[in-house]
């Protein structure tokens, strides 16, 4: 850099009492986000981010990263067609994990570590999808050997 001074970004939140989890607002000044303690916090999911189904659900898989397997849980709402595939970096398909009719339900998928011809694939991130009707997510995993 060139040694110039930079403002503050005005944001500096500390506890005034540990205990109680009071926040003070910007150092007295008045200005700035206020911080406060939430009891008795309840949630309502209405699906994910993409407007998705809530009744559908593609999990973390566990644990990761993983060697020699990891497991993948998933929901079907409603009886229908589903696929759980991975993928690798390159984004081909090395391994079909589900692919069929399913009844409405919780599943649970291991996979350890091998392609569909049953070689062990190599150490890096991968991704898994599942597809079920219009429904499509994907996540990342990752393989140490």
């Amino acid at each position: 850099t060139d040694g110039t001074l930079l403002a503050s970004l005005g944001v500096h939140e500390h506890w005034n009492n540990a205990n109680d989890k009071k926040y003070s607002r910007n150092l007295g000044t008045g200005h700035g986000i206020e911080l406060i303690k939430l009891d008795g916090v309840t949630s309502v999911s209405e699906g994910d981010s993409h407007g998705q189904p809530a009744d559908f659900f593609l999990s973390d898989n566990y644990p990761n990263p993983f060697n020699p397997s990891t497991t993948i849980d998933y929901r079907v709402s409603k009886r229908l067609t589903a696929t759980l595939k991975i993928y690798n970096a390159r984004g081909q398909q090395i391994r079909t994990l589900a692919d069929g009719l399913h009844d409405p339900g919780d599943y649970k998928v291991r996979w350890n570590g091998r392609d569909n011809l049953g070689h062990e694939v190599p150490s890096g991130v991968y991704v898994y999808q599942i597809r079920a009707g219009s429904f499509s997510h994907a996540r990342k995993m990752t393989l140490i050997r």
